[in-house]
């Protein structure tokens, strides 16, 4: 935990604006809620979602131009299908993330649902 919160503090932002992040945010979530810290786990929850918003990850199959949208991505575009649905899988942990936390402590949920843009994960066929 101490290197995540050390990136928090280099540069201007674009150290800890990464996939790695948001996974290791959900991570420190889930294992402060199952050490029944939910205030801790709350916050870092928060941090998951913001780092997810931030990244655009909740409109990764928007049918919208991306001048319609109000904040362009901070990350660059996926290369391949892997990638991509790396991205969805890290959206959808962190959209059940806060979903769980918000119904455990009775809070609002952080993620608006109307702004959702997302399929599920994908199969390979």
């Amino acid at each position: 935990m101490n290197s995540i919160l050390l990136t928090y503090s280099q540069g201007e932002g674009e150290h800890f604006i990464t996939i790695a992040h948001a996974q290791a945010w959900a991570l420190v979530a889930m294992d402060e809620a199952r050490s029944l810290w939910f205030t801790r786990a709350a916050m870092s929850t928060a941090r998951c979602v913001r780092l997810v918003g931030m990244m655009g990850l909740h409109r990764l199959d928007s049918n919208l131009p991306e001048e319609e949208h109000p904040i362009a991505p901070m990350i660059p575009p996926h290369k391949d299908w892997v990638e991509l649905e790396e991205r969805r899988r890290v959206f959808w942990g962190s959209f059940c993330i806060d979903a769980y936390a918000s119904i455990s402590a009775g809070w609002p949920s952080i993620m608006e649902t109307t702004q959702v843009w997302g399929s599920f994960v994908g199969f390979m066929v």
